[in-house]
């Protein structure tokens, strides 16, 4: 483990933040357009190391990746690691099982309208 990953592990410990409120600061910094696309993965992915059981933090990160048109694999990854992170509430499974339907039904549905417009 780098210095760097060492020093952000410690300061997530020391100074974390409620899931909500790191919610809340994604979701403006996002809906203002104040941050670049690849900022705002690397600030998901800070707060996802301090709240890695917010299903909210997650959920918000594929909504993200939708939004700004990452690539299926990407957004699949995400949910994948959701799921893997220790979740272990019915809800929260069924809103990560959601989540990964919306997704993939967007993305089939984006696929099908490239293939009518060639």
């Amino acid at each position: 483990m780098s210095c760097n990953q060492l020093e952000l592990d410690n300061d997530c410990r020391s100074h974390s933040l409620p899931s909500g409120v790191w919610a809340d600061a994604l979701i403006q910094l996002e809906v203002t357009n104040r941050m670049p696309y690849n900022s705002l993965l690397a600030w998901y992915r800070r707060a996802l190391s301090c709240c890695p059981y917010s299903v909210r933090l997650w959920c918000q990160l594929a909504d993200c990746q939708l939004r700004r048109g990452a690539p299926w694999p990407a957004v699949r990854d995400t949910l994948d690691a959701a799921l893997n992170s220790g979740l272990h509430s019915e809800s929260d499974l069924a809103l990560l099982d959601a989540k990964l339907r919306f997704c993939a039904a967007v993305y089939f549905y984006r696929n099908l309208l490239e293939t009518k417009r060639h």
